[in-house]
């Protein structure tokens, strides 16, 4: 049997507006987690992938802009997007005693005869088998 495949995650998003210059939170670098100051936050389109700009404590000049994945601060609030779920289309199904369509389609390869469904089967019992076809010209 084929492995299951991992459930996805709901998408994560961000609320930046709690974050301002000079709070403190902790940002993660290289799987680990360091003491933080917020240096910036932006609202430019251009930084929405990394909004946040923080200077590490104990590291001058090592200011970097993150996202919110990576930092935490109680101030930053997280949110899960919903996804509205799929609904299933119901097949058209032809019941016991439901009148055809009226629709025209090709008979066999010829594509001079054509057939209309409604007068071939008009006052008839038929069974309609419909094959799809690799490399038929349409």
């Amino acid at each position: 049997m084929a492995p299951n495949k991992a459930a996805k995650q709901p998408k994560k998003v961000y609320d930046y507006s709690g974050l301002e210059k000079g709070m403190r939170c902790q940002a993660e670098s290289d799987g680990a987690w360091y003491a933080a100051e917020i240096a910036q936050v932006s609202d430019s389109k251009s930084r929405a992938r990394a909004p946040v700009k923080v200077s590490y404590n104990g590291y001058e000049g090592y200011d970097e802009w993150v996202s919110g994945e990576r930092l935490r601060s109680k101030a930053l609030k997280v949110t899960t997007e919903k996804k509205e779920p799929k609904t299933k289309k119901e097949p058209k199904v032809i019941k016991v005693g439901d009148k055809i369509p009226a629709i025209t389609i090709d008979e066999g390869f010829n594509p001079i005869g054509k057939v209309d469904m409604a007068e071939a089967t008009k006052g008839k019992k038929v069974i309609i088998l419909g094959l799809p076809g690799a490399f038929t010209p349409c």
